[in-house]
């Protein structure tokens, strides 16, 4: 198993809180994980430590706990970066620890700080040929319901002949 972080006790009360699971079954099936133990494993073998949950409980666990420890090593490797290139700041490392999904990261890291919008501006004229036809509303499928005519290559007769009976 990769490198197991150790999560914050406010990551693991919310876990906890999350899926309603007691913080001593929580804890215990963290560190069994940890140890090599497979859902079933725990669920059948440890119920005394882990509080009789059962196997999908455990599996939630697992889900929730890689995806606090990924974004965990996203916060790390993010702050690592910032402060590699000197420009992390006391408010800008608050704000990035502040983040508590991997939504909030996605609109955190790409949107580019923008300056308030002054004023109007020009709504964008519509490209012709971004429309599927300029000369009435024909459906592009309209052309597969008909059949295409035979190539030119045969004769009539040999066309009359295969329709035919």
């Amino acid at each position: 198993m990769k490198d197991n972080l150790i999560l914050s006790p406010e990551i693991l009360l919310h876990i906890a809180q999350t899926l309603n699971i007691p913080m001593r079954g929580l804890v215990a099936v963290i560190e069994l994980l940890d140890d090599g133990g497979t859902v079933p494993f725990i669920a059948r073998y440890r119920k005394e430590a882990t509080g009789n949950l059962d196997e999908v409980q455990i599996r939630d666990i697992e889900e929730k706990l890689a995806y606090f420890r990924d974004l965990t090593e996203r916060r790390a490797t993010i702050l690592a970066s910032i402060a590699e290139q000197g420009k992390l700041t006391d408010e800008l490392k608050a704000r990035i620890e502040a983040r508590s999904t991997k939504a909030s990261w996605k609109t955190f890291i790409s949107l580019p700080p923008q300056a308030p919008h002054q004023g109007h501006h020009r709504p964008r004229k519509k490209d012709s040929s971004r429309w599927r036809s300029t000369s009435g509303n024909k459906s592009p499928l309209t052309s597969l319901s008909k059949p295409s005519p035979p190539p030119s290559s045969m004769s009539t007769r040999r066309r009359n002949r295969r329709r035919s009976p």
